[in-house]
């Protein structure tokens, strides 16, 4: 027994064994290309298009079918309307009074949302004339402050100017590769 209890177990079956297991994956070739057997197993599950025997022969013939189909349904809604109106059915009144109302509630509501937007928009209209003569009224101060402006960038070119002069003044000599001086700043 060691000091901390592992001992060499007696049922491994040792490296013999692992190369056994694993012989049969190492002889295994893999094709690393799957795009082709992806894209036959998409082809395979896609649905296939229908037979031509399933296909309408004469289309215009359908279409000309479907056109005379709804008209005589449009007909026949029309004839049915007239005859309740033409009989004075109490429901057709009743959609009639419906209809009126429903109308007048439109109006109403036209009329409220006309004057809703009438009143935007000559609130909107105020707030831009005051914007335009808090604008004029301002014209002077930024044009000085662009006067300002237009003196200070001139002013910081002709101090860095004078720093760059100086600097190129008081620059020290620089030796050149012939042993000579060079100007002060170095070639340029």
């Amino acid at each position: 027994m060691t000091f901390f209890g592992s001992r060499r177990r007696t049922d491994d079956p040792g490296p013999s064994w692992t190369e056994a297991a694993l012989r049969p994956l190492r002889t295994e070739r893999v094709d690393p290309d799957v795009a082709r057997a992806v894209m036959r197993r998409i082809a395979a599950g896609r649905a296939r298009p229908l037979p031509d025997s399933f296909r309408l022969r004469r289309p215009r013939l359908a279409l000309a079918s479907c056109v005379a189909g709804g008209l005589v349904a449009f007909g026949l809604v029309s004839a049915t309307l007239v005859t309740l109106v033409a009989g004075g059915d109490d429901g057709v009144r009743q959609i009639g009074a419906l209809a009126s109302s429903a109308g007048r509630i439109v109006v109403a509501l036209g009329g409220f949302a006309l004057a809703l937007l009438q009143g935007i928009l000559s609130a909107g209209l105020l707030l831009l004339r005051g914007a335009w003569t808090l604008l004029e009224a301002a014209a002077p101060l930024l044009r000085g402050a662009g006067l300002i402006g237009a003196a200070a960038g001139i002013l910081s070119i002709l101090i860095s100017s004078w720093l760059l002069a100086q600097a190129c003044r008081t620059a020290p000599l620089i030796a050149d590769a012939n042993g000579g001086a060079a100007p002060r700043g170095g070639f340029r």
